[in-house]
Parts: C-alpha cells; sequence; structure tokens
C-alpha cells in the first residue's frame, strides 16, 4: 500500500542523483586536464576492476555525511525542546477570561 504512493518519490529521487552524478562526470571529464582527479579515478578504476580503496573512501564519505547529519539532527532538537518562557505558551485558547 504504502510503496505505489513513494515510489515516484524514489524513482525521481534516483533519476536525479544519476543524472547529477553523470553530469558530475562529465564536467569532470572536460575539465580535467592531465590532473587525475578522484570520478577519474573511480572511473578508470571500474574499468580495470574496483580496488578497495575505493570502497573504503566510499564508505568513509558515506559515514561523514552520516555523522553530519546525526549531529545537525541533534543540534535541532536540542534547541526546540528548550523551554520557552512566554505565557500563551502555557495555556490552552479557552482558558483565558476575560
Amino acid at each position: 500500500m504504502t510503496f505505489p504512493l513513494v515510489f515516484l518519490g524514489i524513482l525521481s529521487a534516483a533519476l536525479l542523483s544519476f543524472s547529477l552524478s553523470f553530469d558530475d562526470f562529465i564536467i569532470t571529464n572536460l575539465n580535467a586536464g592531465q590532473t587525475v582527479t578522484f570520478p577519474m579515478f573511480v572511473w578508470g578504476a571500474a574499468q580495470r576492476g574496483i580496488p578497495p580503496q575505493i570502497n573504503v573512501i566510499g564508505t568513509i564519505m558515506f559515514l561523514l555525511a552520516l555523522v553530519l547529519v546525526g549531529l545537525g539532527e541533534l543540534g535541532r532538537r536540542g534547541f526546540s525542546s528548550l523551554p520557552v518562557s512566554s505565557p500563551d505558551r502555557r495555556r490552552p485558547w479557552g482558558s483565558y477570561r476575560s
């Protein structure tokens, strides 16, 4: 029941990530010159077989992204749970007397 509802979002995210990564490769390929950048190294390594260093670098990048998102979420939750000293937040709307 849920998968058909989110399928288009998943498909669009997959297509967008593919197009962005393909665009990064094209820009790197056209602008790199004689230097070997990381996308060019990955592309060349994929033609010969992927060395374990690529998996290590990818794992480190993924874990770093997870840590940054986790820290951002903890920071957001920490600031949103601070008590508000406004008296309007303590009483429900129907309890005011005039």
